[in-house]
């Protein structure tokens, strides 16, 4: 009776270890970069956790061909599983690459480099 109780508390006990979803740290980062504005988001399965994301762009003027450069970020607090940064390029400007970094709590988790138009 005992080795049957047991055996029995054993499949049980399996059975719910199998059967418990598990929750994977899944990062991703997508963006879209056209002349005059670009967006970025990245994307973390878990919340919890602070996100945020960088970018760093390079435009160019359409008449002078003054490359101008500079960099943004956005932050979101714990309880979010995405963040997102857009800009729109300044006057006389377009983009000519841009390129993405997204952090969970301030740790690199994707990257995403040379996006262009």
């Amino acid at each position: 009776m005992r080795k049957k109780l047991l055996g029995m508390i054993t499949v049980l006990g399996l059975m719910c270890c199998l059967t418990v979803p598990c929750v994977a740290e899944q990062a991703g980062l997508s963006a879209t970069v056209k002349n005059t504005i670009y967006n970025g988001q990245f994307y973390y399965g878990n919340g919890g956790n602070v996100l945020r994301i960088n970018s760093m762009f390079y435009e160019k003027h359409s008449t002078t061909g003054q490359v101008y450069s500079n960099s943004r970020e956005e932050t979101v607090a714990p309880g979010y599983t995405s963040v997102a940064v857009t800009r729109k390029s300044d006057l006389g400007y377009n983009y000519t690459t841009v390129n993405f970094w997204g952090y969970v709590n301030g740790l690199c988790k994707a990257t995403l480099m040379g996006v262009k138009s």
